[in-house]
């Protein structure tokens, strides 16, 4: 199992960076969330569930989502963001 690490986070950063996005995240192969250097890496079997019940997406603009959500996350790219 890959471990997200520094090196693997660059592109994410120069990202973050250029569009300064409220938070940021990576979905990948790790067996537990955990935030690296303020960027929350999230296990792909927790965020597809959540995708899959409807309770990933939220839009910047409307602020929808799930309780607690911060509207504007980046999802690496994308104007919409993840819901934890």
């Amino acid at each position: 199992m890959s471990r997200v690490d520094d090196r693997g986070l660059r592109s994410l950063r120069a990202f973050d960076e250029t569009h300064r996005p409220r938070s940021s995240l990576v979905v990948c192969n790790e067996p537990a969330e955990r935030v690296f250097d303020g960027i929350r890496i999230v296990p792909w079997r927790p965020f597809f569930g959540d995708l899959g019940e409807g309770r990933v997406i939220a839009s910047s603009a409307a602020g929808w989502g799930r309780a607690g959500a911060t509207p504007g996350a980046a999802v690496k790219g994308t104007g919409e963001g993840y819901v934890p």
